[in-house]
């Protein structure tokens, strides 16, 4: 079992869940100024 890989991937994946996050948010925060 290498824990090494498996916490790489994990931290990986939650990085990848907040830069989602962000783009997210940043995307509804835009669409709602054209109201």
């Amino acid at each position: 079992m290498e824990l090494k890989h498996f916490f790489i991937k994990r931290r990986l994946a939650t990085v990848g869940i907040n830069i989602a996050k962000i783009k997210f948010k940043k995307y509804f925060e835009d669409r709602q100024d054209f109201r």
